[in-house]
């Protein structure tokens, strides 16, 4: 039986080494600068590490008397259901546009840019990551998220010993509505390998707890390395290791004395990891010379915006947070919005059962903290599992950025949902519900939450998306089937309220001309709202534009806008009134390239009719 154990992770072992290495091939082939190797080199033993205790522990008694793989196939199920809309449609929302508008090339500048190390590299199971092969990357993008899922359930059920409970909980977790937005939404990739990372991470972390010394403090290593690893991808993701610490701590039976201690000793070594991640990403952009973008975005807040952050948290993040849970069953078909990527609010004639089912769903969770720490007799798990509310959201409330968005919350989600189970769970168990009875409710709730995903990723993305793409598709083919001595494409206007504006809309102009056998490049290709000057332009366009207007010209155009320093762009503000304001700013921009001349081989198309008939 040992030389069987060894014999497997031996296997194992070559497996995640193959894996990670055929990962990074391209990265290896095309990054060759000391700053690149330091990096591959970590990227290429901590991954191999991760990957290693992923297999390890989903294989291990996969087919003991549990039966565990049954379970592995209906989340695949599952999620295939939830997921299938994107796995067999072409469509690109918004960052997607920017963040593949070229096939990887195996450069990790903007993982160094943006402090996520790992960025680029998570992209190398795939190359081609252009527009007619983005499906294929959201398929291995949700196969990460179902890994995750697969964690998610064996973790839980190992410690509630209850399958239907955790079947139900990682279910929900990697395929109702707000997962749909983690795999639709491309750019956002690094969340999910972010949340299995984090997931593996706790795993190992609760191992250790259970072992001798030396296999301890190698379980410990490793449970450090993989938190380190979901850092590098996607910072965001970690704070998952506080929701399945109150999974675990639910079921530790110790003083209140020791329930604090343990849980200070797990913050600290946390915080140990942040502090290394943080120290190596300056590390790596110093070596390769690279500062990060967006800074501001990076800063922490100060003592003033502490009272700001918590009101907003109250008032914003949390019934927010409800409002996902309450799409888990009814969709988006209670709310204004076709898309709840973002805030979302009820529609007219509907809050009174939008205010019904947030108490409920309160009640069901404030049951779950009361009633286990009365089981257990502490009265320090229910401040814990209090303080673990904040905690899973914690980089956006010491970060200025003060937005809410589905992958944004995932964990706060996640967090918010294992409570609502777990109190579900409490009121089946008080009424004396039968086994047959809560499978029945279990299943009815998968069915008809994996049915809304789907619904809701068909409706909400794919079409909205794919309707966007070929409005201009077809503008663009009849444009230059009628003129093919076409020098210049003009459109006017936004695709949507929030797939963005200037350079969203020329990737996806650009994508089309690709798609049509057409060179980009032999076009001038331009987008704004007003025909006499563009809403903003980015930071680091600002030195081209000096080259091209000369200082003094330079500095007067930027009078007419406001510098945002947290997206690094300068944002028009509205002052250029009179007539030769507006031709001054026209003048600038024509120079630059902002603006095209309207001649009989300019190709102009108008966003304004899509916009009427659609919504996002």
């Amino acid at each position: 039986m040992e030389f069987c154990e060894k014999r497997k992770n031996i296997i194992i072992g070559i497996i995640s080494v193959c894996l990670i290495v055929w990962t990074a091939r391209k990265a290896l082939y095309c990054s060759t600068s000391i700053g690149a190797r330091l990096l591959e080199f970590t990227f290429l033993i901590c991954m191999s590490i991760e990957v290693f205790s992923v297999l390890y522990f989903l294989t291990k008694d996969i087919t003991g008397p549990d039966k565990i793989w049954k379970y592995y196939i209906v989340l695949l199920l599952v999620q295939i259901v939830a997921m299938l809309p994107m796995y067999t449609q072409s469509f690109m929302y918004g960052d997607d546009l920017w963040a593949f508008a070229d096939d990887y090339s195996g450069t990790i500048t903007a993982s160094m840019l943006y402090s996520r190390p790992y960025l680029d590299l998570l992209k190398g199971p795939l190359l081609d990551t252009s527009f007619q092969s983005i499906k294929y990357f959201r398929i291995y993008n949700s196969l990460i998220l179902f890994a995750f899922g697969c964690i998610l359930f064996k973790f839980t059920y190992e410690q509630t010993k209850q399958a239907s409970r955790a079947l139900i909980f990682s279910a929900l977790a990697i395929s109702s509505c707000f997962a749909v937005d983690c795999v639709a939404y491309a750019s956002i990739y690094p969340i999910n390998g972010s949340l299995l990372s984090s997931g593996i991470s706790f795993v190992l972390y609760v191992k250790s707890k259970r072992a001798e010394k030396k296999e301890k403090i190698a379980l410990l290593i490793g449970s450090m390395i993989c938190l380190l690893n979901a850092f590098y991808m996607y910072q965001i993701g970690t704070p998952f290791v506080f929701v399945m610490y109150m999974i675990y701590e639910g079921r530790q039976r110790k003083s209140d004395t020791k329930r604090f201690c343990d849980a200070f000793y797990y913050v600290i070594n946390y915080a140990i990891v942040a502090v290394v991640y943080l120290c190596s990403t300056k590390l790596f952009q110093k070596i390769c010379a690279i500062d990060m973008g967006q800074e501001a975005r990076g800063q922490f807040i100060s003592l003033d915006q502490v009272g700001g952050k918590i009101y907003w948290f109250l008032t914003e993040v949390c019934p927010q947070t409800a409002h996902r849970l309450i799409g888990i069953l009814f969709g988006n078909t209670l709310f204004n919005q076709n898309n709840m990527f973002y805030k979302v609010t009820f529609k007219a004639g509907a809050e009174w059962m939008g205010v019904l089912f947030v108490s409920v769903l309160v009640f069901l969770g404030a049951l779950s903290v009361i009633k286990t720490g009365i089981r257990l007799k502490s009265v320090m798990y229910i401040f814990i599992a209090l303080v673990a509310i904040p905690l899973s959201f914690w980089p956006f409330l010491v970060l200025p950025e003060s937005t809410y968005l589905t992958y944004y919350a995932i964990v706060i989600i996640i967090l918010f949902l294992w409570y609502v189970i777990d109190g579900v769970s409490i009121l089946m168990k008080k009424f004396c519900l039968n086994k047959k009875i809560s499978e029945g409710v279990i299943l009815t709730i998968m069915i008809i939450s994996v049915l809304q995903s789907n619904a809701y990723a068909e409706n909400a993305w794919v079409n909205y998306c794919r309707d966007s793409y070929e409005y201009l598709a077809d503008s663009i083919a009849e444009g230059l089937s009628e003129n093919p001595q076409t020098e210049a494409i003009v459109v006017q206007g936004s695709i949507g309220p929030y797939v963005g504006g200037h350079a969203y809309v020329i990737y996806c102009v650009k994508d089309i001309l690709k798609e049509m056998s057409y060179n980009p490049e032999n076009y001038s290709i331009v987008q704004y709202t007003n025909a006499n000057y563009v809403d903003n332009f980015r930071g680091r366009e600002v030195e081209e534009m000096q080259a091209i207007l000369g200082e003094d010209v330079m500095e007067q155009l930027k009078s007419y806008y406001i510098y945002d320093e947290f997206y690094d762009r300068w944002l028009y503000n509205g002052t250029a009134t009179s007539e030769t304001d507006l031709n001054f700013l026209r003048e600038c921009f024509l120079k630059t390239g902002h603006l095209e001349e309207m001649t009989e081989n300019t190709l102009f198309i108008s966003l304004e009719g899509f916009n009427l008939r659609k919504t996002f």
